[in-house]
Protein backbone atom coordinates (compact mmCIF):
# COMPACT_ATOMS: atom_id res chain seq x y z
CA UNK A 1 0.00 0.00 0.00
CA UNK A 2 1.36 3.40 -0.98
CA UNK A 3 0.51 6.34 1.29
CA UNK A 4 0.79 10.04 0.49
CA UNK A 5 0.71 12.17 3.66
CA UNK A 6 0.50 15.99 3.64
CA UNK A 7 1.47 18.03 6.70
CA UNK A 8 -0.36 21.09 8.05
CA UNK A 9 -2.29 22.97 5.34
CA UNK A 10 -2.27 26.72 6.06
CA UNK A 11 -4.92 28.81 4.34
CA UNK A 12 -7.45 28.30 1.60
CA UNK A 13 -5.06 29.15 -1.24
CA UNK A 14 -3.10 26.05 -0.32
CA UNK A 15 -6.34 24.06 -0.12
CA UNK A 16 -7.32 25.24 -3.60
CA UNK A 17 -3.96 24.31 -5.09
CA UNK A 18 -3.90 20.92 -3.39
CA UNK A 19 -7.38 20.22 -4.73
CA UNK A 20 -6.03 20.85 -8.22
CA UNK A 21 -2.77 18.91 -7.85
CA UNK A 22 -3.63 15.91 -5.65
CA UNK A 23 -5.52 13.93 -8.33
CA UNK A 24 -2.51 14.16 -10.65
CA UNK A 25 0.00 13.39 -7.89
CA UNK A 26 -2.02 10.36 -6.81
CA UNK A 27 -2.05 9.03 -10.35
CA UNK A 28 1.61 9.75 -11.10
CA UNK A 29 2.80 8.20 -7.83
CA UNK A 30 0.33 5.28 -7.77
CA UNK A 31 -1.03 6.37 -4.39
CA UNK A 32 -3.49 4.09 -2.59
CA UNK A 33 -4.23 6.30 0.43
CA UNK A 34 -4.03 10.10 0.77
CA UNK A 35 -4.04 11.78 4.20
CA UNK A 36 -3.99 15.55 4.83
CA UNK A 37 -3.71 17.51 8.09
CA UNK A 38 -6.22 20.37 7.73
CA UNK A 39 -6.45 22.02 11.17
CA UNK A 40 -5.01 25.33 9.85
CA UNK A 41 -6.94 25.42 6.58
CA UNK A 42 -9.16 28.44 7.37
CA UNK A 43 -8.67 31.60 9.44
CA UNK A 44 -11.51 31.79 11.98
CA UNK A 45 -10.31 34.51 14.39
CA UNK A 46 -7.68 36.84 12.87
CA UNK A 47 -6.94 38.53 16.19
CA UNK A 48 -5.29 35.44 17.65
CA UNK A 49 -3.16 32.84 15.84
CA UNK A 50 -3.24 30.72 19.01
CA UNK A 51 -6.95 29.99 18.48
CA UNK A 52 -7.66 31.54 15.13
CA UNK A 53 -7.56 28.70 12.61
CA UNK A 54 -9.74 25.63 12.08
CA UNK A 55 -11.59 23.79 9.34
CA UNK A 56 -14.68 24.43 7.26
CA UNK A 57 -16.99 21.91 5.63
CA UNK A 58 -16.22 23.52 2.27
CA UNK A 59 -12.54 22.63 2.71
CA UNK A 60 -13.41 19.07 3.69
CA UNK A 61 -15.67 18.65 0.65
CA UNK A 62 -13.10 20.19 -1.70
CA UNK A 63 -10.29 17.89 -0.59
CA UNK A 64 -12.35 14.70 -0.40
CA UNK A 65 -13.63 15.41 -3.92
CA UNK A 66 -9.96 15.66 -4.99
CA UNK A 67 -9.29 12.17 -3.66
CA UNK A 68 -8.18 12.72 -0.06
CA UNK A 69 -9.22 9.74 2.05
CA UNK A 70 -8.58 10.95 5.61
CA UNK A 71 -8.37 14.47 7.06
CA UNK A 72 -6.52 14.84 10.38
CA UNK A 73 -6.25 17.68 12.89
CA UNK A 74 -4.64 19.04 16.02
CA UNK A 75 -4.96 21.88 18.51
CA UNK A 76 -6.95 24.00 16.01
CA UNK A 77 -9.49 21.30 15.15
CA UNK A 78 -12.23 22.99 17.19
CA UNK A 79 -11.45 26.68 16.49
CA UNK A 80 -13.92 27.35 13.69
CA UNK A 81 -17.62 27.97 14.46
CA UNK A 82 -18.56 25.07 12.17
CA UNK A 83 -16.44 22.53 14.06
CA UNK A 84 -19.36 20.30 15.12
CA UNK A 85 -20.47 19.86 11.51
CA UNK A 86 -16.92 19.27 10.33
CA UNK A 87 -16.14 16.78 13.12
CA UNK A 88 -19.22 14.72 12.18
CA UNK A 89 -17.85 14.13 8.67
CA UNK A 90 -16.97 10.44 8.22
CA UNK A 91 -13.48 11.18 6.81
CA UNK A 92 -12.37 13.65 9.50
CA UNK A 93 -10.45 12.72 12.65
CA UNK A 94 -9.20 14.87 15.53
CA UNK A 95 -6.75 14.21 18.40
CA UNK A 96 -8.07 11.08 20.06
CA UNK A 97 -6.35 11.52 23.40
CA UNK A 98 -8.02 14.86 24.23
CA UNK A 99 -10.26 14.12 27.23
CA UNK A 100 -12.44 17.25 27.02
CA UNK A 101 -16.03 16.67 25.90
CA UNK A 102 -15.51 17.75 22.29
CA UNK A 103 -17.02 16.54 19.02
CA UNK A 104 -15.31 14.20 16.62
CA UNK A 105 -13.63 10.81 16.41
CA UNK A 106 -9.95 10.18 16.99
CA UNK A 107 -9.48 7.15 14.77
CA UNK A 108 -10.82 6.04 11.42
CA UNK A 109 -10.66 2.49 10.06
CA UNK A 110 -11.09 2.01 6.33
CA UNK A 111 -10.47 -0.61 3.68
CA UNK A 112 -7.72 0.06 1.15
CA UNK A 113 -7.13 -2.53 -1.57
CA UNK A 114 -8.39 -5.26 0.72
CA UNK A 115 -6.30 -4.16 3.72
CA UNK A 116 -7.77 -2.77 6.93
CA UNK A 117 -6.13 0.58 7.72
CA UNK A 118 -6.41 2.56 10.97
CA UNK A 119 -5.56 6.27 10.93
CA UNK A 120 -5.27 7.64 14.47
CA UNK A 121 -4.65 11.27 15.45
CA UNK A 122 -2.75 11.96 18.71
CA UNK A 123 -1.54 15.21 20.31
CA UNK A 124 1.09 16.04 22.92
CA UNK A 125 0.32 18.01 26.08
CA UNK A 126 2.64 20.75 24.81
CA UNK A 127 0.70 21.19 21.58
CA UNK A 128 -2.58 21.14 23.51
CA UNK A 129 -1.30 23.91 25.80
CA UNK A 130 -3.73 25.10 28.43
CA UNK A 131 -6.70 24.82 26.09
CA UNK A 132 -7.18 21.04 26.27
CA UNK A 133 -6.39 18.18 28.60
CA UNK A 134 -4.81 15.08 27.15
CA UNK A 135 -3.97 11.53 28.10
CA UNK A 136 -0.34 10.63 27.44
CA UNK A 137 -0.26 9.54 23.76
CA UNK A 138 1.46 6.19 24.39
CA UNK A 139 -0.86 5.39 27.30
CA UNK A 140 -3.90 6.20 25.17
CA UNK A 141 -2.65 4.14 22.24
CA UNK A 142 -2.24 1.09 24.45
CA UNK A 143 -5.95 1.22 25.33
CA UNK A 144 -6.94 0.78 21.68
CA UNK A 145 -7.79 -2.51 20.03
CA UNK A 146 -7.20 -2.89 16.30
CA UNK A 147 -7.96 -5.78 14.00
CA UNK A 148 -5.03 -8.24 13.91
CA UNK A 149 -2.95 -7.72 10.78
CA UNK A 150 -4.35 -4.25 10.12
CA UNK A 151 -2.13 -1.30 9.17
CA UNK A 152 -2.00 1.64 11.59
CA UNK A 153 -0.81 5.16 10.72
CA UNK A 154 -0.39 7.80 13.43
CA UNK A 155 -0.56 11.56 12.93
CA UNK A 156 1.23 12.82 16.04
CA UNK A 157 0.65 16.54 16.58
CA UNK A 158 3.50 17.73 18.82
CA UNK A 159 5.88 20.66 19.06
CA UNK A 160 9.11 19.12 20.33
CA UNK A 161 11.02 16.71 18.06
CA UNK A 162 12.17 14.55 20.98
CA UNK A 163 8.51 13.88 21.91
CA UNK A 164 7.91 12.59 18.41
CA UNK A 165 11.05 10.44 18.40
CA UNK A 166 10.15 8.92 21.76
CA UNK A 167 6.60 8.01 20.72
CA UNK A 168 7.79 6.66 17.37
CA UNK A 169 10.36 4.39 19.03
CA UNK A 170 7.83 3.33 21.67
CA UNK A 171 5.42 2.31 18.88
CA UNK A 172 8.09 0.89 16.57
CA UNK A 173 6.85 -2.43 15.26
CA UNK A 174 3.28 -1.78 16.46
CA UNK A 175 2.34 0.73 13.74
CA UNK A 176 3.22 1.24 10.11
CA UNK A 177 4.08 4.93 10.46
CA UNK A 178 4.30 7.87 12.84
CA UNK A 179 3.93 11.16 10.96
CA UNK A 180 4.83 14.27 12.96
CA UNK A 181 2.81 17.45 12.41
CA UNK A 182 2.31 20.87 14.09
CA UNK A 183 5.66 22.69 13.81
CA UNK A 184 5.30 23.47 10.06
CA UNK A 185 9.02 22.92 9.46
CA UNK A 186 10.05 19.49 8.19
CA UNK A 187 12.61 17.66 10.31
CA UNK A 188 14.22 15.30 7.84
CA UNK A 189 14.44 12.53 7.24
CA UNK A 190 11.62 10.11 6.63
CA UNK A 191 13.19 6.81 7.61
CA UNK A 192 12.41 3.37 8.93
CA UNK A 193 13.01 2.51 12.58
CA UNK A 194 14.66 -0.78 13.59
CA UNK A 195 11.38 -2.72 13.88
CA UNK A 196 9.93 -1.37 10.65
CA UNK A 197 7.88 1.72 11.53
CA UNK A 198 8.22 4.68 9.16
CA UNK A 199 8.91 7.97 10.95
CA UNK A 200 9.41 11.64 10.18
CA UNK A 201 9.51 14.21 12.99
CA UNK A 202 7.51 16.75 11.00
CA UNK A 203 6.09 16.39 7.52
CA UNK A 204 6.14 20.16 7.03
CA UNK A 205 3.71 22.86 5.97
CA UNK A 206 1.59 23.33 2.88
CA UNK A 207 1.12 27.08 2.68
CA UNK A 208 2.65 30.47 1.86
CA UNK A 209 6.40 30.57 2.33
CA UNK A 210 7.11 34.22 3.20
CA UNK A 211 6.50 34.82 6.88
CA UNK A 212 6.33 32.75 10.05
CA UNK A 213 4.69 29.32 9.85
CA UNK A 214 2.50 30.51 6.97
CA UNK A 215 1.50 33.75 8.69
CA UNK A 216 2.69 37.31 8.19
CA UNK A 217 5.54 38.22 10.53
CA UNK A 218 4.39 41.53 11.97
CA UNK A 219 1.94 40.15 14.54
CA UNK A 220 4.75 38.14 16.10
CA UNK A 221 7.36 40.87 15.72
CA UNK A 222 5.21 43.40 17.59
CA UNK A 223 4.53 40.84 20.30
CA UNK A 224 8.26 40.19 20.69
CA UNK A 225 8.89 43.95 20.85
CA UNK A 226 6.17 44.22 23.51
CA UNK A 227 4.15 46.57 21.33
CA UNK A 228 0.43 46.46 20.69
CA UNK A 229 -0.17 43.51 18.39
CA UNK A 230 -2.14 43.66 15.18
CA UNK A 231 -4.46 41.06 13.68
CA UNK A 232 -2.45 38.36 11.98
CA UNK A 233 -2.86 37.53 8.32
CA UNK A 234 -1.62 34.76 6.09
CA UNK A 235 1.80 35.22 4.57
CA UNK A 236 2.43 35.94 0.92
CA UNK A 237 4.88 34.26 -1.42
CA UNK A 238 4.98 30.96 -3.30
CA UNK A 239 3.34 27.97 -1.70
CA UNK A 240 5.60 25.61 0.20
CA UNK A 241 4.95 21.88 -0.12
CA UNK A 242 5.27 19.51 2.85
CA UNK A 243 4.48 15.86 2.03
CA UNK A 244 5.96 12.39 2.28
CA UNK A 245 5.34 9.19 0.38
CA UNK A 246 5.91 5.73 1.78
CA UNK A 247 5.01 2.17 0.90
CA UNK A 248 5.77 -1.33 2.11
CA UNK A 249 8.99 -1.52 0.12
CA UNK A 250 10.83 1.70 0.88
CA UNK A 251 10.64 5.15 2.46
CA UNK A 252 11.42 8.28 0.53
CA UNK A 253 10.85 12.01 0.66
CA UNK A 254 8.27 12.92 -1.92
CA UNK A 255 9.64 15.25 -4.59
CA UNK A 256 6.83 16.82 -6.54
CA UNK A 257 8.04 19.15 -9.25
CA UNK A 258 5.40 21.76 -9.99
CA UNK A 259 5.65 25.43 -10.92
CA UNK A 260 2.99 26.35 -8.37
CA UNK A 261 5.02 25.01 -5.43
CA UNK A 262 8.51 25.62 -4.13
Amino acid sequence: MRVLFFGDVVGENAVDQLAIDIPRWKKENRVDLAIVNIENSVVSHPNSPECGFGVSLAVVNRLTAAGVDVLTGGNHSWDAPSCETVMSHPQVVRPANVVDDLPGRGCLTLQVNGDSVNVINLMSAGAAGNRYQTIRPYEYFQTQSFEPGSITIVDFHAGIPVEKYVLAYALDGQVAAVMGTHTHEPTLKLHRLPKGTYFVADVGMNGPSDGILGMGAQHFVKKEQQQATIDFHLAKGPLQLGAVLFDTEKAEILRLQDTNWL
